[in-house]
């Protein structure tokens, strides 16, 4: 971890606790975070047309109550409601994403479907790179 992402923990962790305690410019600040977020999954939501959207990342476990408020920002743009639900794997959301990513695509690199034996490997100039919608917030 550079300095750089202790930094930034440090202060997304101070900004979450200052609005929890009720300071109004941090609380703002959550809030215009909501709005921004509710707005980027409402127009996710209208293009890509999920039954769900899981919001994941250490911002989403330090402030649990912004994803009521993006729900409620996403409800106001959205013309039919989509469920939002924090990820059960809190602040590693992405982590386990990107490993689930590699996973899938190294076993159909290694077995395609509906063969019973291991494919020989592609010449590095033909493999396509996985395609991956993570957010980390």
């Amino acid at each position: 971890m550079s300095d750089r992402d202790g930094c930034w923990r440090c202060a997304r962790a101070r900004l979450c606790e200052a609005a929890r305690r009720g300071d109004g410019q941090a609380a703002a600040a959550v809030e215009q975070a909501a709005l921004l977020i509710g707005i980027t999954t409402a127009n996710l939501s209208l293009v890509l047309d999920p039954s769900l959207i899981v919001l994941g990342g250490a911002l989403m476990t330090q402030a649990p109550s912004l994803v009521e408020s993006v729900r409620r920002v996403a409800s106001q743009i959205l013309p039919t409601p989509i469920e939002i639900a924090p990820s059960a794997l809190g602040k590693d959301a992405t982590l386990w994403g990107s490993l689930l990513v590699a996973t899938t695509e190294a076993r159909q690199r290694l077995r395609p479907a509906g063969s019973g034996r291991a494919a020989r490997p592609r010449p590095a100039e033909a493999v396509e790179e996985p395609s991956a919608g993570v957010l980390d917030l």
